[in-house]
């Protein structure tokens, strides 16, 4: 898919057989130290070796799931030219996109999810950080940011943390 779409870009260079070759080269290959790593074959040669020239992946049965498909250096004939996005409708989908991070701030500034009540509003974790076991700190960071939270109000809340919150179940 990466390849797809360096080679789209490059599609109206003249040297555009060069460049299909080198990107196909560099991705391959990376992708073979990728399978190297993780398999602990350590060596190019060892992938090669274990999966073929085109690192065919196979199944129990000996069945093909995947392979890296080789690339086609011809330049293509046909072109097709994606429209330029004027500045009008740029501007508009900057504002869309905009509005929908604004609302996703304005959900936790909201009423109380549970009793409507918009005085003293705090955000409720409904599941701590401290009972997400992330062992590196990419996990832990996107547990973090991705953890949910609610709005409550005061009161609320603090039934929730005493345990006597008996109303509709919290999500």
């Amino acid at each position: 898919m990466v390849e797809k779409g360096i080679l789209q870009y490059y599609k109206l260079a003249n040297n555009y057989g060069r460049v299909a070759a080198r990107t196909h080269y560099i991705l391959k290959y990376s992708c073979a130290l990728t399978i190297a790593s993780k398999m602990k074959l350590n060596t190019l040669r060892r992938v090669f070796n274990k999966y073929g020239k085109n690192l065919n992946i196979k199944n129990e049965h000996g069945k093909v799931i995947t392979n890296y498909l080789t690339a086609d250096y011809r330049r293509p004939k046909n072109f097709t030219m994606t429209p330029v996005l004027d500045y009008t409708s740029l501007e508009a989908y900057i504002d869309q996109y905009d509005k929908r991070v604004q609302r996703g701030r304005r959900d936790l500034k909201g009423p109380c999810v549970l009793c409507c009540s918009n005085k003293k509003i705090e955000i409720h974790h409904i599941r701590k950080l401290s009972k997400i076991k992330r062992k590196d700190f990419l996990s832990s960071m996107m547990a973090r940011m991705n953890r949910k939270q609610i709005p409550v109000c005061q009161k609320c809340h603090i039934k929730i943390h005493q345990g006597v919150y008996d109303g509709k179940r919290i999500q």
